[in-house]
């Protein structure tokens, strides 16, 4: 815990451990121990994808201004309030590392809270999910040595990686530098891709084409008649 003053204390609090792609909630715990009521403001930077609050800029011209979190509340001796933000954490398994949140006060107090380390994970679900950042060496629990991942792992496992043919600067020790495809099968691991596109079908030019005929021999035999009579 982060003892900000002998008036506030300033706390943030979220899970260690989370999967990559979950959704992360940051609470913020302030504390009044003082005995009169304090408005306060609090600033919070944004990480990852912001699911809730709406962040906000400052938009200075000439300057690149990140987002931040900003809560404002009057809080009351003893009384202790909770504010919260969650985001999507996208992108591959390692640490997130979120600094102190800030708590203003209008006399213009300062109080800092405790920063976060978050370790974020993969996803072990037995699919390497390509399309959702995961790879040989962001997930090997999903995507082995060796399997098709856009990653060229150059692991010495007897399989020639199919992510390293083709590529000049690749030293998988099991390609021979002729391959165009592996030497053994990929991966048992099923492996998942985004879902294609619908092809477009085009233009139906053999309709256009039908419909033009059809307008043509109205015409015709409209005109046909008229000389008739």
């Amino acid at each position: 815990m982060a003892l900000c003053s002998a008036q506030l204390t300033v706390v943030q609090s979220a899970p260690a451990t989370i999967t990559t792609g979950a959704d992360l909630r940051v609470d913020i715990t302030i504390t009044n121990t003082g005995t009169s009521s304090e408005e306060v403001l609090v600033e919070q930077g944004v990480g990852y994808e912001p699911i809730e609050p709406k962040p906000h800029f400052v938009d200075i011209p000439g300057y690149v201004t990140p987002k931040h979190y900003y809560w404002e509340a009057t809080i009351g001796p003893g009384e202790t309030k909770v504010f919260y933000f969650i985001e999507r954490l996208t992108g591959g398994r390692g640490h997130y590392y979120i600094p102190a949140a800030t708590a203003y006060v209008l006399d213009g107090g300062e109080y800092k809270s405790n920063t976060l380390s978050i370790k974020i994970t993969c996803n072990a679900n037995g699919v390497c999910e390509i399309y959702d950042a995961e790879d040989y060496r962001l997930c090997p629990e999903d995507c082995p040595s060796g399997g098709t991942d856009f990653y060229c792992d150059e692991m010495p496992d007897g399989i020639c990686d199919p992510d390293c043919i083709g590529k000049v600067e690749s030293v998988d020790p099991d390609c021979t530098g002729n391959e165009t495809a592996p030497h053994a099968p990929t991966s048992s691991v099923p492996v998942q891709m985004a879902p294609k596109p619908p092809e477009d079908p085009g233009f139906p030019w053999f309709l256009a084409i039908g419909a033009v005929l059809v307008v043509l021999v109205a015409i015709g035999a409209y005109a046909f008649a008229m000389k008739k009579r």
